[in-house]
């Protein structure tokens, strides 16, 4: 168990605090059971479950069940992190037995995201929980360069998993960069609804392999002082008055 009770997070269900702080230890695990619960009241009609765990963020926190998964000598914040890791993985198997329980697991296409890259503070300095000036989360970006909140690889590229058995291939990795927000304009589309001016496009023809090529001609980011383009294996990118011009397709750790 960690100290993350100064960070005073509370638990929000339908606008309503229901616990401040929010008990980390179990967070995770009572996500899971919501989106379990769910499922079952929704297992006879087509539904849309967003579950967007806190883990693993800070405050690290986990129950001794995942703790204690990970002995061995290494720095506090890592085995914390990769306990919280461990209670999503575990969750995310949950949520799939209670689909394939009701027969329904060939049914939904599943989304699976990351969404940015570990904080490192450069140093990876274990600060034995304590936040203050900052603090490397336990998680680790290598071998990519850079740490959330920076449009490095590091920063910016994440794990992106697609389930839709029988719908399309599996096991195929898919090299064409993309961005999250496909998963709602392909969501959208399968629904049946068609809006305009959405940044994501519907991946699934070019996951079946309907539609060559890549699905953005550029994609964009800005954030803070930062900004980057990504065309094919070119990536420009400006900040801290600098510009760089890396070629991904050779050098995604950005070194060159």
């Amino acid at each position: 168990r960690s100290d993350y009770t100064k960070f005073n997070v509370p638990l929000i269900e339908n606008g309503t605090v229901i616990e401040q702080p929010a008990d980390q230890n179990t967070i995770t695990y009572r996500y899971t059971q919501k989106a379990v619960d769910f499922i079952k009241a929704n297992k006879e009609r087509p539904f849309f479950l967003y579950l967007a765990y806190f883990a693993p963020h800070v405050p690290l926190a986990s129950s001794k069940l995942f703790v204690d998964r990970f002995p061995g000598e290494m720095p506090t914040r890592r085995r914390y992190a990769l306990a919280m890791i461990s209670s999503v993985d575990d969750g995310v198997g949950r949520i799939m037995d209670r689909l394939k329980l009701y027969g329904i697991d060939e049914n939904p296409i599943i989304f699976f995201i990351g969404d940015n890259g570990a904080p490192l503070k450069l140093t990876m300095e274990d600060q034995s929980m304590k936040i203050k000036g900052g603090a490397w989360d336990g998680s680790k970006n290598t071998p990519l360069n850079g740490e959330k909140g920076m449009l490095a690889e590091g920063g910016i590229r994440v794990p992106f998993l697609i389930s839709w058995p029988g719908r399309i291939p599996a096991g195929q990795i898919y090299d064409q960069p993309i961005i999250a927000l496909v998963a709602s304009a392909t969501a959208l589309h399968l629904a049946g609804v068609e809006v305009d001016g959405l940044d994501g496009v519907n991946l699934i023809p070019y996951l079946s392999g309907e539609v060559d090529g890549s699905p953005h001609e550029m994609l964009y980011w800005r954030w803070l002082g930062q900004s980057a383009i990504r065309k094919g294996r070119w990536k420009y990118l400006r900040g801290a008055g600098r510009e760089y011009l890396f070629d991904l397709d050779d050098d995604k750790e950005e070194r060159k």
